[in-house]
């Protein structure tokens, strides 16, 4: 099922939170710039019961879906360019402070491989907090922009695989760490189909009518710089797919 068809997502802050000046989320989240607004720690869900994680992909809009295995998930266009899985987690049975800072893991890992080794791997610290409609979990703040919702895991355009990352299957692990120690608290894992998306913003610099030819191109086995150059993508054909 592809995930741009479920229900999108928001972050509804709880009432106390609303209370201490936080900014809430709703199906359009606001854009928080600033640290002077942090809660006070809160305990979300059972902090004597293991960690839980519910994996989740964040969309340009800042809202997210859910992945279930199997899903197909757009990929995502950074500043910097090339392609990114803006992947994250909604938590529970976890203590929240420091401002509601967790550290989160992404590593993409190749099925293909009989120890499914993780090919790109990301972690990052991400502003939690607890949601009005659903007591007991906590789901990420966008700080300024999406990007600082989730890790940002580098999937095309920034080294080369031997297989297509693009319409074939691939491992998402989504973890949960200790933020001084880095050990791992939670990890959950699904099978997705990452995808170039038609609507991706993209590149400021490739015109919009190029903008999925480039992460075709980009995203296919072998990768190398310079191989994606704008004056061939009006005229770029896909090569057979390697999935294996």
């Amino acid at each position: 099922m592809h995930l741009i068809a479920r229900a999108r997502h928001g972050l509804l802050v709880s009432a106390a939170l609303l209370v201490c000046g936080c900014a809430g989320h709703d199906s359009t989240p606001p854009v928080e710039t600033g640290e002077s607004d942090c809660p006070a720690d809160v305990v979300v869900g059972d902090p004597s019961l293991s960690p839980e994680l519910e994996p989740i992909v964040i969309l340009p809009d800042g809202t997210w879906d859910d992945v279930a295995d199997g899903d197909t998930i757009d990929l995502h266009t950074p500043l910097q360019g090339g392609k990114v899985i803006l992947a994250g987690a909604l938590v529970s049975n976890v203590l929240l402070q420091d401002c509601g800072r967790l550290r989160i893991g992404a590593l993409l890992r190749d099925p293909s491989d009989p120890d499914e080794r993780a090919v790109k791997n990301e972690e990052r610290h991400v502003r939690y907090a607890p949601m009005a409609d659903r007591p007991g979990w906590a789901a990420p703040v966008e700080i300024n922009d999406e990007r600082n919702m989730a890790p940002n895991l580098e999937a095309c355009g920034f080294g080369a695989y031997d297989r297509d990352v693009e319409n074939c299957p691939w491992i998402l692990d989504i973890r949960l760490e200790d933020s001084a120690t880095e050990d791992v608290l939670a990890e959950v894992r699904r099978s997705i189909v990452p995808t170039c998306p038609v609507d991706d913003p993209g590149d400021p610099g490739v015109p919009q009518e190029l903008e999925q030819a480039l992460c075709e191109c980009q995203c296919a086995a072998n990768y190398e710089a310079g191989r994606c150059d704008e004056s061939d993508l009006a005229t770029y054909v896909p090569p057979d797919p390697v999935c294996d």
